[in-house]
């Protein structure tokens, strides 16, 4: 179960890092934002720099306490690609929650197939797992009360499932990076 993956030092800071810095592996900004405003201005940043990797914007993200994922909301999700694409040229993929139902995965997939995105990562965590501490009964993670993103092996067949999905209904171009949360 995880809850941290927001709190780090800001796109600034990694992009200066890895421009400044000769990386010998490929690199990859995952970029998401507490509103539209926020994902746009980050990947203004990317667009303007000498970044040459790959781009993941992150439709998923389960852990913002009040926000919903934003790739469940496919008015939103497509309102946001529109602002994206209108500036930004670099590669770029999503990274996308699971979804439960087939609807969904002719829905999202529709919207996905009308952008010339490079890849789709699939699947970040299943949201809201809860794991309470058997001595303190108390929960493991702090925050969101304790709610938080559940991975691993537990989600292996959900993972599986919407990559096999995606792929039967993304265009051949888009390359499907699975990592399963």
């Amino acid at each position: 179960i995880n809850s941290m993956g927001l709190p780090n030092l800001g796109i600034d800071y990694y992009l200066n890092y890895v421009l400044k810095h000769s990386l010998k592996l490929p690199t990859l900004f995952s970029i998401v934002g507490l509103c539209q405003k926020e994902i746009i201005d980050n990947l203004k940043k990317l667009q303007a720099s000498d970044f040459s990797g790959l781009t993941e914007l992150n439709l998923s993200c389960p852990n913002v306490s009040g926000k919903p994922q934003i790739a469940y909301d496919f008015a939103a999700t497509r309102e946001i690609l529109d602002n994206v694409f209108a500036f930004y040229s670099k590669p770029l993929g999503v990274k996308l929650p699971p979804y439960f139902d087939i609807a969904h995965f002719d829905q999202i997939a529709a919207i996905l197939n009308d952008y010339p995105l490079a890849y789709v990562n699939a699947i970040n965590s299943v949201g809201n797992g809860l794991v309470i501490d058997p001595e303190t009964d108390t929960v493991m993670i702090k925050p969101k009360d304790g709610f938080g993103g559940l991975g691993g092996k537990q989600i292996k067949a959900t993972a599986l499932a919407n990559v096999r999905a995606l792929r039967q209904r993304l265009h051949p171009q888009i390359k499907i990076i699975a990592t399963g949360g």
